[in-house]
């Protein structure tokens, strides 16, 4: 894992950690991008929640970083890159102002016949 946490840094990945009372609350996996069809963009790509009875909270604010981020990175909008997003993460996207846009689709290069 650690090992595969260095090679996706190297092409931009970063972390954010809510940590309370020494104990991770949630994390989130994310790129600063930019590309000719979107220009600057913030893509989301891992949310973790811990067991913590406040993780959504804590998932909530997380996101609120991200979008403060994006807008001081100069981002014009955010992506998630969920592909199995659970209807609580759904929620805390589309209660924050996020909607739903277009489909995600994906061939597999191994492993495939």
């Amino acid at each position: 894992l650690l090992s595969h946490y260095e090679r996706v840094k190297g092409e931009g990945y970063r972390l954010a950690v809510v940590e309370v009372e020494g104990h991770v609350g949630c994390v989130g996996g994310f790129k600063l991008r930019t590309s000719l069809l979107w220009g600057r963009f913030l893509e989301i790509e891992d949310l973790v929640l811990s067991a913590h009875p406040l993780a959504k909270e804590y998932a909530a604010g997380l996101v609120e970083w991200l979008v403060n981020l994006a807008k001081s990175e100069g981002c014009v909008s955010i992506k998630v890159n969920i592909p199995h997003l659970h209807a609580d993460g759904l929620a805390l996207f589309l209660t924050r102002g996020f909607r739903s846009v277009g489909q995600h689709l994906e061939h597999a290069t191994r492993g495939a016949t």
